[in-house]
């Protein structure tokens, strides 16, 4: 049954066109786009500018560690902010939100390209505006993809949901490519300054969704009581504990590879920033058509066993990826990576979302992507750390083999096997 306490937002044209049929979906869709690219932008800018700077400094071999330490700079704001991220996405306007965390990354952002600029930068600067960075970011995911479902309502947000996912991939794909173009031109302070002003411009375009209802909060509101009580969903739920588990392990040792890809670039591969963006968009390409077979599939009832083929291919893939040393099969393998990542972190979070009741699921959503964006930093700085002295190929390696043992103990968990059976309850 369709949920009452969600606003229907629904226009005639929607019938047509699903959900980009709603004016307001359009303009949230456009915003997102705008602000992936910027994201991913950024990501690829600031992971070559440490590489750089571990190279202008006379020890490339540091290059590794130096991801690490940007990995950590993220980690800290991420779990502490990752807590009460949730908590406000289900309190305040999540429109609202999405609004002022775009303008503040823009301000981040465009004060880290002019010091990148001016030729002030360095490993200690790049760390606090990474973690300035890391205050915003972890309001992102449970204010966004918890007003999908307010804009679009029950019958069109798994849908909804699968478009804003193929969305935020294609940006992965397109960001490092003008990333590699614009530092080619102006260097990476350059590409710092265009994210700057694709998050102004998300920024302005989402808030025109103002109007979108918020969610309506019982008196005596307490954030504690409040996340406590996500907490408490979640640990009386075995599909969910054991998704979520499984989401912290991927995220660790195989999601944070596309952001280690720069040391590889240098290191391995030894190549330079427009081969590295070639790279990163490989792996943006796979993930696109990893959320695109999620969509495709939809909520069949063997998706439990879709999710294991994934997570056991990807482990393969990122071993024979650590032993690569040429540009080309490092290309198709990064490709592969990004889909059979993407079709276990899609599958599993569409799980996860459709299964929280709305009053519930911007902490639901906040606490996992809190799990997993903190997973993503902690792999970093493990893997950046170790590669630091076996090598960062060897290290990825290493992480392959991990991901194939939660592999096979994904099969030995029931709720994990069934999992899909929570989306076709909630749809129906």
């Amino acid at each position: 049954m369709d949920d009452p306490s969600v606003p229907l937002l629904v226009e005639e044209s929607s019938l047509r066109l699903g959900p980009l049929g709603l004016r307001q979906f359009r303009v949230f869709f456009v915003g997102t786009i705008l602000a992936n690219l910027a994201q991913w932008m950024q990501q690829f800018a600031m992971g070559w500018l440490v590489v750089q700077l571990a190279v202008g400094e006379g020890t490339p071999e540091r290059a590794s560690l130096y991801l690490g330490l940007i990995g950590l700079a993220r980690l800290v704001p991420t779990i502490i902010v990752g807590f009460v991220a949730g908590v406000a996405a289900d309190r305040y306007n999540r429109a609202g939100l999405l609004v002022a965390m775009q303008m503040s990354l823009a301000v981040v952002v465009g004060a880290t390209g002019y010091l990148t600029l001016i030729g002030r930068i360095d490993i200690v600067l790049a760390m606090i505006s990474t973690a300035l960075l890391g205050v915003a970011f972890p309001f992102d995911a449970p204010a966004r993809l918890s007003l999908v479902q307010t804009i679009v309502g029950p019958g069109q947000a798994f849908s909804a949901i699968g478009m804003i996912r193929v969305a935020r991939q294609a940006a992965s794909i397109i960001g490092p490519l003008i990333g590699g173009i614009v530092i080619l031109w102006f260097g990476v302070g350059g590409v710092m300054l265009v994210n700057s002003a694709l998050f102004l411009a998300a920024g302005f375009g989402l808030g025109r969704l103002a109007s979108v209802p918020g969610v309506p909060v019982e008196e005596g509101f307490s954030a504690v009581k409040s996340f406590r009580e996500g907490l408490g969903y979640v640990a009386g739920a075995p599909r969910l504990r054991g998704l979520m588990a499984v989401n912290v392990v991927i995220n660790a040792f195989a999601w944070s590879f596309t952001q280690l890809l720069p040391a590889v670039a240098q290191e391995t591969l030894h190549v330079g920033a427009l081969e590295l963006s070639w790279l990163v968009s490989a792996a943006g390409v796979g993930a696109v058509l990893g959320a695109l077979v999620v969509l495709a599939l939809g909520q069949g009832r063997r998706f439990g066993y879709t999710m294991f083929v994934a997570v056991f291919a990807l482990g393969v893939f990122l071993v024979l990826f650590g032993l690569q040393r040429l540009v080309m099969p490092a290309l198709v393998l990064a490709a592969l990576i990004g889909a059979m990542g993407m079709v276990f972190l899609a599958g599993s979070g569409n799980v996860i979302q459709m299964s929280a009741p709305n009053e519930l699921r911007g902490r639901v959503v906040g606490l996992h992507s809190m799990l997993g964006n903190s997973a993503v930093q902690l792999g970093i700085l493990i893997l950046g750390t170790v590669g630091s002295f076996i090598g960062i190929s060897n290290a990825l390696s290493l992480a392959g083999i991990a991901v194939l043992t939660t592999a096979c103990v994904m099969l030995r968990v029931p709720a994990i096997r069934e999992a899909s059976r929570a989306v076709v309850a909630a749809s129906s």
